[in-house]
């Protein structure tokens, strides 16, 4: 259930400075050992309790959401029933793509500094509200708890990735990210692994609990790394706002003049499709499977815990290998081609133990390999347009692929049997092997040009090269802030 485009909103770092030494964060200790380990991931002197708590941030809070997930949708299930899901979906998109746009407009009108300190406790109240509320046995709750988890999930992500954007500057961004990323990893990983001995003692209801408690103990965490921050404005004349509408256009028009993000853009509408279509019949399956809302959630925290943590483990070893040897967008025809040989399978024969194996290997290579593909996809893309763009292609293609599915779903459900949507699946793959076969040559193209422009770039002169890392010109100001 973790919101896979989960971090959009880091780009606040461009409002936001880190003073060199905070009196309320104390400098890293010295000794041998730390100094190994500091050196082995990257962590410069004076980084370390930056780097503690911001992992703690990211491990806490995702392992929180990975006790609770399972324990909603258990929960749904069984109280509710497992043939709505499709109506789920559609509802899902569209509630996302209006969640998008609301988030682009309070980033764009609030301080974010106050926003981040005010999401957890905010999140861990409806949580507590929550619990409340399905102790009631309220039969219409059961699946606004289900949507709202996976917007929960959304808010999450922006107030951890939007505060490690703000207390950490570019350059160490780019070393410390995968750090903190590799946290929120291992916390799904461990949160799943928890949830079977936790929901045997607590019951699928009282998950909701743990994520609460979660939240508030990030809220400690982030009440410690944002109170060493002061904001500032950035030194240029005061223009309002753009519209939301605008916002949305200009997005669009950048993503239709891209060959790159055009093919993007096909792409996400696919995945979703081709992700949704195989979460379907497994969710089902598990359903079936187990008698009671308690042993289904034990047993989706556990599948959960044990492919995160197999995928944790394959993006440190196994990902840097796979990219360099074949490409970011090489890794992603590989996916699609997981997708075919899945839904080929379970065409043949779709038991309960293939239905786990292909959903195992989808979530295993989408954890592990092909959602940092995807992202990284997005650094073609010139700065001052870059995380609106990933902001416009997971809140609006990847959300209409999601509304399809729902409506595929809904019409299959009625008038056509499984084998039938295992065959759209298989169209689905198809049709997604030839958007990333196109989008390999977008994305060889799209890297020829910036090579170039970075030739270009370098020839002008050490003036140029200083705005291209974000450094003051002299007389003040930069290109991020021009």
């Amino acid at each position: 259930m973790p919101n896979a485009g989960s971090y959009l909103f880091w780009e606040a770092s461009t409002i936001l400075e880190y003073p060199q030494r905070s009196k309320k964060i104390p400098p890293t200790v010295h000794n041998s050992a730390f100094a190994r380990v500091a050196g082995l991931l990257q962590i410069r002197n004076g980084e370390g309790t930056l780097v503690v708590l911001l992992t703690s941030l990211f491990l806490v809070a995702n392992m929180g959401g990975a006790i609770a997930s399972p324990g909603v949708e258990a929960l749904f299930y069984a109280r509710f029933g497992v043939d709505y899901l499709p109506f789920m979906y559609v509802y899902l998109g569209c509630l996302t793509m209006v969640v998008t746009m609301l988030l682009s407009l309070l980033m764009g009108r609030l301080s974010r500094k106050l926003l981040y300190l005010g999401l957890p406790p905010a999140l861990a109240s409806t949580l507590f509200i929550s619990r409340l509320l399905v102790g009631m046995n309220l039969n219409w709750f059961y699946p606004v708890l289900w949507l709202w988890i996976y917007v929960l999930w959304t808010l999450q992500a922006l107030f951890t990735w939007g505060l490690a954007g703000m207390v950490c500057d570019p350059r160490q961004a780019k070393r410390l990210f995968p750090l903190f990323g590799g946290g929120g990893i291992l916390g799904i990983a461990l949160g799943g692994l928890l949830t079977q001995p936790l929901v045997g003692f607590l019951g699928a209801e009282n998950l909701l609990l743990v994520w609460a408690g979660g939240l508030l103990v990030a809220f400690g965490l982030v009440r410690a790394l944002a109170s060493g921050f002061t904001q500032r404005r950035v030194r240029s004349r005061w223009q309002p706002p753009p519209g939301l509408i605008d916002e949305v256009q200009k997005d669009f028009r950048y993503v239709r003049s891209s060959s790159l993000m055009r093919w993007i853009a096909f792409g996400a509408v696919l995945f979703s499709i081709l992700y949704f279509s195989l979460a379907f019949p497994f969710s089902k399956a598990v359903a079936n499977w187990f008698s009671n809302e308690d042993m289904m959630a034990g047993f989706l925290g556990l599948f959960q815990g044990v492919t995160t943590g197999i995928a944790f483990l394959i993006s440190l070893f196994l990902a840097n290998r796979l990219y360099a040897a074949l490409g970011f967008m090489a890794t992603l025809l590989a996916f699609t081609l997981i997708y075919l040989v899945g839904f080929s399978v379970l065409l043949v024969s779709a038991t309960f133990t293939l239905l786990i194996i292909v959903r195992f290997t989808q979530m295993v290579w989408m954890q592990g390999i092909s959602d940092s593909a995807f992202q990284a996809t997005f650094n073609l893309v010139p700065e001052k347009q870059r995380e609106q763009t990933r902001a416009f292609i997971n809140g609006f293609p990847q959300q209409i692929g999601v509304v399809m599915t729902g409506l595929i779903l809904i019409v299959g459900q009625e008038w056509l049997r499984p084998q039938h949507l295992y065959l759209i699946g298989i169209l689905a793959a198809l049709v997604a092997v030839a958007v990333m076969w196109r989008g390999i040559r977008a994305y060889k193209a799209a890297l020829v040009e910036a090579l170039h422009a970075l030739s270009r770039l370098v020839s002008d002169g050490p003036q140029h090269a200083l705005v291209a890392e974000g450094k003051e010109l002299p007389g003040g100001g930069s290109e991020r802030n021009q």
